[in-house]
């Protein structure tokens, strides 16, 4: 696991995107503290002026193996956890619906709520 860079990365993280029939992203979309395993899995946290923080755009490799993805994406949140503490931060927060990072969630003590998330594109 390292450091993601943009400028090697995007164009891995975006042939994901590709394979998960998702959008692709540009570099100004993504946080700036961001892990990659490379040929796995990617994730950052997104850094606010409050005592919340998040963790998002985590996608894998749909072509590595179920236990190499479930590894990373562990690795990955436990690096925005790690980072968040560090940082002074005092809420971690993490929004999905996919199941695999709704388990990890689970078992990294997340409490679930029931929320309704609004978004809009400006």
């Amino acid at each position: 696991m390292r450091s993601f860079n943009p400028k090697t990365d995007l164009i891995e993280l975006n042939c994901w995107l590709i394979a998960r029939n998702a959008g692709l992203l540009d570099e100004k979309d993504l946080p700036k503290m961001g892990q990659i395993v490379p040929g796995v899995a990617c994730g950052f946290i997104v850094t606010t002026d409050c005592s919340t923080c998040f963790l998002e755009c985590f996608v894998s490799n749909k072509d590595a193996s179920k236990k190499d993805r479930e590894d990373a994406l562990e690795k990955i949140a436990r690096w925005g956890e790690k980072m968040a503490a560090i940082l002074g931060y005092k809420r971690l927060l993490a929004i999905t619906e996919a199941p695999t990072l709704l388990k990890l969630a689970e078992n990294m003590g997340f409490e679930f709520k029931n929320i309704k998330l609004a978004s809009m594109d400006l």
